[in-house]
């Protein structure tokens, strides 16, 4: 999608612009940008994150340098 590739190469302006004109995003989407919010309401919606798809991303925060996601994803585990 745009906004996966504004993040992936590191275009973090557009990414946030993107999301603030209405893109929808992933667990992953919202690691990387560091949306907790958003990764919160994820974590408790009627069919909870794969132990893949948080894998995913905790290297989303990572890549993103969101550490209190990243941390997140640590402390949370896989479900």
């Amino acid at each position: 999608t745009p906004l996966s590739d504004a993040w992936g190469f590191g275009q973090w302006r557009a990414a946030r612009r993107l999301v603030a004109r209405g893109a929808k995003t992933t667990l992953t989407d919202a690691a990387t940008l560091g949306l907790i919010d958003r990764i919160e309401i994820y974590s408790r919606s009627v069919t909870p994150p794969t132990e893949e798809e948080i894998n995913r991303a905790f290297w989303g925060a990572c890549h993103g340098g969101q550490q209190d996601c990243a941390a997140y994803f640590l402390e949370k585990g896989p479900t």
